[in-house]
């Protein structure tokens, strides 16, 4: 498996534990760098002169709170590991984001938790790491 650079994704859920946690066990074993990534999914994101604007000006504290959480799976799963940053991203579709980010840092790997939700609730909500999985320019590992 290659480790060089692995992209880990949160959403910050119980659930998406599991995907810090694998990933920091793979750079323990099989070392490399990572990066620990947050998509600030946000409906009323507006494309203006080519960029994505955020019109609320609240915002700025919320982008606060996600690097202080990020912040802090970094501390609790990667202790001791070197090479481990954290992104914030904002965008529209956070599987089109996490794919996104993961072409820009030539990452190696993508470490997504899926919440095993099957049946009628995938269908209606849609599955992000679905979505990953098939559009992701990288290998992907899928943790429960």
């Amino acid at each position: 498996m290659d480790t060089r650079h692995i992209l880990v994704t949160t959403d910050f859920s119980d659930a998406a534990a599991a995907a810090p946690e694998a990933a920091a066990i793979l750079l323990k074993q099989l070392g490399g760098t990572a990066t620990i990534v947050h998509v600030l999914s946000v409906a009323d994101l507006r494309l203006e002169a080519g960029e994505l604007q955020q019109p609320h000006p609240e915002d700025a504290s919320l982008e606060v709170a996600v690097h202080e959480h990020l912040d802090r799976v970094r501390e609790e799963h990667f202790a001791g590991v070197e090479g481990v940053k954290t992104a914030m991203v904002r965008g529209p579709s956070p599987a089109d984001a996490i794919c996104r980010l993961a072409e820009e840092l030539d990452a190696s790997l993508i470490v997504i938790a899926t919440r095993g939700r099957g049946g009628l609730a995938r269908f209606l909500v849609g599955s992000v790491t679905e979505r990953v999985v098939r559009h992701a320019p990288c290998a992907v590992y899928v943790v429960r």
